[in-house]
C-alpha cells in the first residue's frame, strides 16, 4: 500500500505548480567535453524538432531554449532552457545538429597564434 507523507505531498504539489505553468521539473541532461579545437556539448531534448529549438550568445552565455506547443507524452518536457557561462572563451563558430532527440553543438574557439620568445 502506498502511503503519502507530508514530504511526498509537498513534492507532488511543487511539481504540479510547475507542470501547470507548462514547465517540467525534470532536468535535461547534458555533457560537455573539451577538445583541441573547442568544445562538444550534447544535450538531451527528446520530442523536440529543430524549429522548436533556439541557440544564442547573450552577455557571455550560450543559451539553449526549446519550447513546444504540441501535445507530447507526459514524460517529455514542453520547455527547456539551459545556459552555459562562456567567460574567457572566444567563440569562433557553433555548428548545431539535432538528431534522435540529441542536440549536438560543436563549438570552435578562436586560437591565438603560438608565440615563441628568444632568450637574451
Amino acid at each position: 500500500m502506498f502511503r503519502t507523507t507530508k514530504a511526498t505531498s509537498f513534492v507532488t504539489s511543487f511539481d504540479d505548480l510547475f507542470e501547470a505553468a507548462g514547465l517540467s521539473t525534470a532536468y535535461s541532461k547534458s555533457q560537455v567535453k573539451k577538445n583541441e579545437t573547442g568544445y562538444l556539448i550534447d544535450i538531451l531534448l527528446p520530442g523536440f524538432i529543430k524549429d522548436e529549438v533556439s541557440i544564442s550568445l547573450d552577455s557571455g552565455y550560450l543559451v539553449i531554449e526549446a519550447n513546444t506547443e504540441r501535445e507530447v507524452p507526459s514524460f517529455i518536457q514542453k520547455r527547456v532552457k539551459k545556459a552555459y557561462d562562456l567567460e574567457g572563451i572566444e567563440v569562433d563558430n557553433i555548428e548545431p545538429t539535432l538528431e534522435n532527440g540529441i542536440l549536438k553543438l560543436v563549438i570552435t574557439t578562436k586560437t591565438s597564434p603560438k608565440k615563441t620568445f628568444g632568450i637574451k
